[in-house]
């Protein structure tokens, strides 16, 4: 049909949307947020790296979500994976 987006990108909405929608439901105190995020980010991630999404503005939300929720990463092994990316 005209005007509609590929499966693929309707994944990606679907998938950042409901990510989104649980970091803003669940309270910051909750001790399963961090983990929980973090691991819905790192599948998603995964499953779309390898697509035509690889540089699509919107897979920066989920490397920022990442690096939000992620321990042993945090924000500067976040950058540091995203810069080697671009070599």
């Amino acid at each position: 049909m005209k005007g509609e987006l590929p499966a693929g990108e309707k994944q990606l909405l679907y998938v950042l949307a409901e990510i989104q929608l649980l970091e803003s439901s669940l309270p910051a105190e909750n001790e399963k947020k961090s983990p929980l995020i973090k691991q819905l980010v790192a599948w998603a991630l995964q499953e779309f790296m390898h697509t035509n999404f690889k540089t699509d503005k919107r897979m920066l939300v989920l490397w920022y979500l990442l690096g939000k929720y992620s321990q042993e990463m945090k924000m500067e092994g976040v950058m540091q994976k995203l810069y080697k990316l671009g070599e």
